[in-house]
């Protein structure tokens, strides 16, 4: 046989070989398998390029197939979507109307279904993340947001009919179209997650500290939200609303205590416990009380848990880690143990604490003590501000037993876990009679700034309002009530006095003082007490001509001062869009907008009486302003940040005229 003739065989032979490919390929997209040949043709019998037009080929044939199949279910997830929207656009309009509601109600009900096998079916040509734990992991995120769209749906379809059943539809009006937008957005969600892309956020998320921290922050929120509107967790069923349901519980986790209705009068003991958890779920952090479960437990943390740990709780160290994760759950659960049973010792003293939310009386609304004590002594330690009593803790403006437990509660919860820590180290050495070591720097800045602060603000406190919000009370309740207030003022949000009668120069300290804030490690917020001694420090030096910052006989470092300037710089900038926001949406009084924006992004809780009255944008502008107050500024700014590329490069510098 000749070379010419030989070569054509071959070529014959390779084409056939593509041909077959072709087919199989084609007939496996159609569902069809093709036997395959029973001798495979040789290996490396062809040329590279000859391999390189063969894969090129099976790619054109694979690509129209997985390209229409996702045209087809994209255009599919947006029809549903664009369904749900026109018909939740309708149904928000029209509120409860019988002719139109139920209809209305079936058909968004009925899209859930076809939304349901649009968002499991996956998406021809994605690559499947390999092993169980992922696979898992995309699943669980999936039935969780089908759980809660169904959720949504059910508890819609109970506020229609318990409307239906109704003389007036008006109570009900809030939580129907509460669920309906609720139900929109999860299904938005399940678009945007559907295939693997909640997987990949999930894993992206799970290296990055503050985006871990800040997503964490967001669904244990959300999942609150949504078990304050169960039937279960309200007196009336009319006070289920999602929003003012989210409101409650993001301000539990974000430990704000801020609320726009009585907790004692509308919520369960279920919804009171809600709370009460998410309060301290959010004081101890999500990603600090997972951990101590699992080091409890006697299990290992995963390296890369471990690393992100450390950055979170500024351990220090892999070794110190689980010391440090004993230690604050420890200090927590003993402070707050303590305060519950001197609580429950003193409250004694006021057996108004028992009587149940339809006392009016101001101390009443628990109707038990125990829990009243426990509920208190959480709330406290945790800065979270919530009670429940109808007055807050106005009715105890004179038990000084009271009023100073709960003061101490909210200092030990304020200062931080970091200095409480070495605090017991320094006590335990002067036990045993040993000199102990002279305490960080930080630690000493954290209790000077929090005494003057605490003593300052409330002596100017007792002459600004003497004879105003004071004037009702004898001279020693009001020397308690303005130490007291000045210590729950910069975090904590329990009052003994009625803020909407402070005159308007105290209302403006407030503001400032709720911006400082309480200190690093602990469970308040603001911009911290050290960013302020910093500062402090810096613009002192500057006056003086000093080349750095100085305090108590050390120097800062120009990144401490640099970070305090940026986290100070970021947190006026957020109350500033908040305020201008609020101002845009409500009618009240400057001023009292500014506390209240104030008082939401610190976590302080406090309020001069506007808060219930808030219009649904304005409760939305307070929900962020506590979730950037708890996940704080600069977390969220890292969070939002991208990854960039460090270049040898250093810029000219040039002198620019400041002041």
């Amino acid at each position: 046989m000749s070379n010419e003739t030989a070569a054509s065989l071959d070529i014959a032979r390779e084409r056939t070989s593509e041909f077959l490919d072709l087919s199989r390929a084609f007939h496996c997209h159609r569902g069809v398998s093709e036997p395959r040949p029973s001798t495979p043709p040789p290996r490396g019998s062809l040329p590279p390029e000859e391999r390189a037009s063969r894969a090129s080929l099976l790619d054109v044939a694979h690509a129209p197939v997985a390209k229409g199949r996702a045209a087809a279910q994209s255009l599919g997830l947006t029809g549903v979507l664009v369904a749900a929207l026109v018909i939740v656009v309708v149904d928000f309009g029209l509120a409860i109307h019988l002719w139109a509601s139920i209809p209305l109600t079936v058909l968004q009900t009925a899209l859930a279904f076809p939304w349901m096998e649009l968002v499991l079916r996956a998406e021809t040509g994605e690559r499947r993340p390999r092993g169980w734990l992922p696979k898992a992991r995309m699943l669980l995120a999936h039935f969780v947001n089908i759980g809660l769209l169904a959720f949504a749906l059910v508890e819609k379809w109970i506020a229609l009919v318990g409307a239906l059943h109704a003389s007036d539809v008006t109570p009900f009006v809030s939580s129907y179209r509460s669920f309906s937008v609720v139900a929109l957005v999860m299904a938005t969600l399940g678009i945007l997650g559907r295939g693997h892309r909640a997987q990949r956020f999930l894993a992206d998320a799970a290296d990055h500290p503050a985006r871990l921290m800040v997503l964490s922050f967001g669904i244990t929120a959300f999942l609150g939200g949504f078990l304050l509107t169960l039937p279960e967790a309200v007196v009336r069923v009319e006070d289920a609303s999602f929003l003012d349901g989210l409101f409650t519980a993001t301000s539990a986790v974000c430990v704000t205590g801020l609320a726009v209705n009585d907790v004692g009068a509308t919520y369960t003991f279920f919804g009171e416990a809600v709370i009460v958890v998410l309060a301290q779920i959010g004081g101890l952090g999500i990603m600090v009380l997972s951990a101590s479960f699992v080091v409890l437990a006697g299990r290992k943390l995963r390296v890369k848990q471990s690393a992100v740990l450390v950055e979170m709780i500024d351990a220090g160290s892999l070794a110190a880690l689980r010391r440090t994760l004993i230690a604050i759950v420890g200090y927590t659960l003993l402070f707050e143990a303590i305060g519950a049973l001197l609580l429950y010792a003193f409250t004694g003293f006021h057996p108004e604490v028992m009587r149940g939310p339809d006392d009016p009386h101001p101390i009443a609304g628990a109707g038990d003590r125990a829990w009243w004590s426990v509920f208190t002594a959480v709330s406290a330690f945790c800065n979270a501000g919530f009670c429940l009593s109808h007055a807050n803790l106005a009715g105890f403006a004179a038990s000084w037993p009271i009023c100073l437990t709960v003061a101490a509660l909210i200092t030990v919860g304020g200062i931080g876990f970091p200095v409480i820590d070495e605090l017991r180290r320094h006590a335990w050495e002067r036990v045993r009679r040993r000199r102990p070591d002279r305490l960080s720097l930080h630690a000493r800045i954290v209790l000077g700034t929090s005494a003057m602060l605490t003593l300052g603000v409330a002596a100017i406190l007792l002459v600004l309002e003497w004879s105003q919000s004071l004037a009702h009370l004898p001279w020693h309740a009001r020397v308690l009530a303005s130490l007291f207030q000045s210590v729950s003022m910069r975090t904590a949000g329990f009052n003994t006095i009625d803020l909407g009668a402070m005159r308007a120069v105290s209302i403006a300290l407030a503001c400032v003082v709720m911006v400082i804030g309480a200190s690093p490690g602990s469970t308040g917020g603001g911009i911290k007490t050290t960013s302020f001694a910093a500062i402090c420090a810096e613009v002192w030096a500057e006056l003086r001509g000093h080349a750095s910052a100085r305090l108590l006989d050390r120097r800062l470092e120009p990144g401490v001062v640099r970070r305090a300037m940026g986290v100070t710089f970021l947190s006026l900038a957020i109350v500033m869009l908040g305020t201008f926001a609020m101002l845009m949406t409500e009618d009240h009084e400057p001023l009292r907008i500014l506390f209240e924006v104030c008082s939401a992004f610190s976590t302080a809780g406090l309020s001069t009486g506007i808060t219930s009255s808030l219009s649904p944008a304005g409760k939305l502008v307070l929900i962020v302003m506590m979730f950037a107050g708890r996940t704080g500024p600069l977390t969220l700014a890292l969070a939002m940040a991208t990854e960039t590329k460090r270049t040898p490069v250093q810029l000219a510098s040039e002198r620019v005229m400041i002041g």
